[in-house]
């Protein structure tokens, strides 16, 4: 399940970022790109589940968090990015297809 980023939930997500990597999708609500990247990453996220019960998905409307996309470099939507301990360790742009997705999900989780 993605969740709807809030100023509460970023606190919490950085908090857990500590102890687990945490995903957050930066996006705009009119991008065309964002939303079929989106929906990839649904099906991506719903795959992963069966292998990775406790995946902590976040999507970010940039335009609500300028200062979060500031702070974590994002040059473009849409954006996955991974954060531990509060840092962006990585970046993805081109969302290809659910199957990337999920490689990285896992592959990211298991680190």
């Amino acid at each position: 399940m993605i969740l709807q980023l809030t100023k509460e939930r970023y606190k919490e997500a950085a908090q857990e970022s500590i102890s687990k990597p945490i995903f957050i999708y930066f996006e705009t609500p009119l991008c065309g790109t964002c939303k079929m990247g989106k929906r990839m990453l649904e099906i991506a996220v719903q795959t992963a589940a069966n292998n990775t019960p406790n995946l902590s998905i976040y999507q970010c409307n940039i335009n609500e968090f300028p200062d979060l996309a500031r702070a974590y470099a994002i040059t473009s939507v849409p954006c996955l990015t991974v954060l531990r301990r509060g840092v962006a360790t990585k970046q993805v742009y081109a969302m290809q297809s659910a199957g990337h997705l999920y490689s990285i999900l896992l592959s990211e989780s298991a680190k």
